[in-house]
Parts: C-alpha cells; sequence; structure tokens
C-alpha cells in the first residue's frame, strides 16, 4: 500500500485495527467494486483502508464482524476520511 496517514484503533474484541486516510483512487475503487449500489460504498471504501492485526480485509470480513467491532472501525473510518 501507498504511505497514507494511519489511525490506530484498538476494537472491543481487542483487534488491532489501522484505519488508512484514502484517496480519490480509492473512491473510484469502491464505485467500480460496488456496480453502483451505493449500499454497499461504505464497505468497499473501508475494505480497502483498513487492516485488521496487520492484514487487508474484504468486504465480506465486514459482514462477519461483532456489531461492536464493526462500529468502532465505521467510526474511526469516518473520522479519518470524512470529517
Amino acid at each position: 500500500m501507498d504511505e497514507l496517514e494511519t489511525n490506530v484503533v484498538f476494537l472491543p474484541s481487542g483487534l488491532k485495527a489501522e484505519i488508512l486516510q484514502g484517496k480519490g483512487k480509492h473512491a473510484q475503487k469502491a464505485l467500480q467494486l460496488t456496480g453502483g449500489d451505493q449500499s454497499k460504498y461504505l464497505g468497499a471504501s473501508m475494505a480497502q483502508l483498513v487492516l485488521i492485526e496487520g492484514k487487508p480485509i474484504v468486504m465480506e470480513d465486514l459482514d462477519e464482524m461483532s456489531l461492536r467491532d464493526y462500529m468502532a472501525i465505521s467510526e474511526a473510518f469516518s473520522e479519518q476520511n470524512f470529517i
């Protein structure tokens, strides 16, 4: 991955998540991955820019994650990339 600004978050489960700051290319890829389905855009964006325990994730990992961990990642991701 490119050298992107990173925010480290410890999830309720105890896992370490790294939230990377996105670029326009990540937004474009998220649009491609979702085929224009806006309901999947956030997950596609997070899958590109979140590492769990140093490893990349895929959208399906988010689907199977506990809601507490998902919400912690979602909040940190939004703060890092949208606020």
